[in-house]
């Protein structure tokens, strides 16, 4: 995605976010209470990864991907403590090991630090967590494909896997034609940039669990089998 729709699209996104009422903390919810507005409140908390700033969409660009700008891992211990907690070392990545000296990180082979957010599955784990939504372990990747629905379906706000890798991400933003159907999806997710030749923290070769935005066409997601995980605990209502 070029520059230009890469603003169009995060403009688009901003929009959404107005619905905050008032600034709050990087620790607090970011959004008003209740299931009605866990979506708003999961995709405020993931531009919050993003950004370091509430209510705001950005990032950075690094080797041609908009990526984390800061160290959103270390900006709340207590949170990572128990998403950690239900993880370990070897689940959570190598980035979420040590959040405060690989969180935000530069690498051999980037020329600016960026913000990591460890294995995919654990950063979502912790977005849902911190953004109040749904504060459960996240279940087996094999239990996880058991409550899924097609694509088609897709929302802000939702948690989209993947068997191909497997792999999972937050929804933040969805484009549709003038007939309603999707046309693309914008997510953001961890351990996905592509970074060959990047050597992680525990010395292995690796996509350097980089926090980072995407717009991906609908072809592309149904290519790689992208599905929408319905077991969230705020998915049915709304």
């Amino acid at each position: 995605m070029d520059r230009k729709n890469l603003i169009v699209t995060i403009a688009m996104i901003s929009i959404t976010m107005v619905v905050a009422l008032a600034v709050m903390p990087a620790q607090g919810r970011l959004a008003p209470p209740g299931n009605a507005c866990d979506r708003q409140a999961i995709i405020n908390e993931a531009w919050l990864a993003m950004t370091g700033q509430p209510y705001s969409c950005g990032g950075k660009y690094e080797r041609g991907y908009f990526v984390s700008a800061w160290n959103y891992m270390a900006s709340d211990m207590a949170a990572w403590t128990t998403v950690y907690g239900w993880y370990g070392g070897f689940y959570a990545g190598w980035a979420a090991k040590n959040p405060q000296i690989y969180g935000y990180y530069k690498g051999m082979y980037y020329t600016q630090p960026v913000g990591r957010g460890g294995q995919c599955k654990f950063f979502v784990n912790l977005i849902l967590y911190r953004s109040g939504a749904d504060q459960r372990l996240l279940p087996l990747w094999s239990a996880m494909f058991s409550y899924t629905r097609q694509i088609d379906y897709v929302k802000p706000g939702d948690v989209i896997i993947t068997n191909n890798g497997p792999h999972i991400a937050i929804v933040v933003s969805v484009g549709k034609d003038s007939l309603g159907k999707v046309t693309s999806v914008s997510v953001i997710d961890s351990n996905a940039v592509p970074d060959v030749n990047f050597y992680g923290g525990d010395g292995q070769i690796g996509l350097g669990e980089t926090i980072a935005f995407h717009t991906f066409t609908k072809s592309y997601i149904d290519s790689r089998g992208y599905r929408v995980y319905t077991g969230v605990d705020y998915y049915w209502y709304n």
